[in-house]
């Protein structure tokens, strides 16, 4: 029986000792973290030469592009913008933290960036450039603003794309005034789809939903489905600061918030955050997971860390219990690093 299956195939010009496996479509590793505000009482931590990013720069660094979502203008001038309870502004050196931990791309598309208004956000844009980090979301026109990050790794090319969608609704741009991009759905299908025509995956980054809920908007929903019909492959969500569910979209992930990652608005902040590790390929999204986050000021000395115990429980379990809502199963795992995860796998 063997031998004429072998002879079958040698008619077939099959040469056994020269069948080589096919090799596997390259991935790229994409880490995702949440609100980043290097101000307020971060000020002693940076004054004594602490780095705030110490803990997470591996996992950042070991992604191939990591993303974060930057709420505050890097500038020292400007006026902040009156009637606003918090407005942030943050040194324009810091921008080196962003660099040096590995963050490629920040997100600009937020309630704080225009804090300073106008010369706020041209010093920011200036100071990311400087460091080499590239940036979405936020520009001196709406067609600016609404322009993408592009790269490129391992020979696959991703954009990245942010919208706002929370108030002062002044902070959104215009054909003659700088700001965010608002996240208009037909706006955000129609960026996506320039983008997909020549990058092999499309990342969307939304600023939305209420502030401390685990609860969506029904808005959030209809947007993240648009935005993954006009071909995105990873919707992330920041601004509640806290997690929310994920949602699997057809081949696509939508996270509708990941919280806070660094972050000096408090001492004590421990909100529900999580850090997003994902894998693409030329086929699209591949697999995801979700670690949690320490985000404590104090019990991290102004480093946020993941949690690598049995502390990581509760949360994983209410991101699962929150997803499961909106119909997405998530598998208990560990990472390649031994950290219990939430992980979801794409390509079956």
């Amino acid at each position: 029986m063997f031998g004429l299956v072998f002879v079958v195939l040698a008619a077939w010009g099959f040469d056994a000792a020269r069948a080589e496996a096919v090799p596997a479509a390259p991935t790229v590793t994409i880490v995702a973290v949440g609100d980043v505000m290097l101000g307020w009482h971060y000020d002693p931590a940076y004054q004594a030469g602490r780095d705030p990013f110490r803990n997470l720069a591996p996992v950042l660094r070991g992604a191939d592009i990591a993303i974060a979502n930057l709420e505050a203008p890097l500038t020292g001038r400007g006026r902040a913008v009156r009637g606003k309870r918090f407005t942030f502004r943050v040194p324009v050196e810091r921008a080196r933290w962003l660099a040096q931990a590995g963050i490629r791309v920040a997100g600009l598309a937020n309630n704080h960036i225009m804090d300073f208004g106008p010369v706020g956000l041209a010093d920011t844009v200036a100071a990311l450039r400087g460091a080499g980090v590239a940036y979405c979301g936020a520009g001196e026109t709406e067609a600016a603003a609404r322009r993408p990050a592009v790269l490129e790794a391992k020979g696959i090319r991703i954009a990245v794309l942010a919208y706002n969608w929370t108030l002062p609704s002044s902070y959104q741009a215009t054909a003659k005034h700088p700001g965010t991009a608002a996240a208009h759905p037909a706006w955000v299908a129609e960026d996506v789809r320039r983008a997909r025509a020549d990058h092999a995956v499309v990342i969307v980054l939304f600023h939305w939903g209420q502030e401390k809920s685990h609860e969506l908007r029904e808005y959030q929903r209809e947007f993240s489905r648009g935005a993954v019909a006009a071909g995105a492959s990873l919707v992330i969500g920041t601004h509640p600061h806290v997690a929310q569910g994920i949602e699997r979209v057809d081949r696509s992930v939508v996270a509708h918030s990941i919280g806070d990652a660094v972050f000096g608005g408090s001492r004590r902040r421990a909100e529900d955050s999580l850090v997003l590790r994902a894998s693409v390929s030329a086929r699209g999204l591949e697999h995801v997971e979700l670690m949690a986050l320490e985000t404590s000021n104090e019990a991290t000395d102004y480093a946020p860390r993941i949690r690598t115990g049995s502390g990581a429980g509760p949360l994983l379990g209410q991101v699962r219990a929150l997803s499961a809502r909106l119909g997405c199963i998530l598998d208990d795992g560990r990472t390649s690093e031994g950290w219990p995860c939430l992980r979801l796998t794409l390509a079956r």
